[in-house]
């Protein structure tokens, strides 16, 4: 998806400035989406939960009950997909049929971390995996 296109998620964006061929300036130039829901739907009503990656057991429990009770409440959970926090609250919006969002830091095809790539699979089914990276990028 580029700023062309109509699920754009523009006033989303407005934080990054103008478009910027830099890249530490400005929003991303594209997206790639894998995903079953739109972009805007996803993100109409969104909060971002993320945390250390080595979280105590005690730290993954009060994220999971944050994260699922937003959820229920009908808050999409948007995260990293990375180990600790970010596991535990796109893990808990999923077992309570909620909606969540992977923002990746490579390109959408890969699951990184490998360790979480089942649960890759099961947003991208309810949710979206997101990446500013192209494909076959890591």
């Amino acid at each position: 998806m580029t700023p062309d296109d109509d699920e754009w998620p523009q006033w989303r964006l407005l934080g990054f400035g103008n478009l910027s061929r830099s890249r530490d300036e400005g929003p991303p130039l594209a997206l790639w989406v894998l995903g079953s829901r739109p972009v805007a739907e996803l993100t109409d009503r969104a909060i971002s939960i993320v945390g250390t990656r080595a979280a105590s057991a005690y730290g993954e429990h009060v994220t999971a009950e944050i994260s699922g009770d937003l959820a229920v409440d009908g808050w999409t959970i948007v995260s990293g997909a990375a180990f600790g926090v970010d596991g535990a609250a796109h893990r808990a919006a999923l077992g309570v049929g909620g909606l969540t969002v992977a923002v990746l830091a490579c390109g959408v095809d890969r699951a990184y971390p490998a360790g979480h790539a089942r649960m890759l699979r099961q947003i991208a089914q309810n949710g979206a995996v997101i990446s500013e990276y192209s494909l076959q990028v890591h």
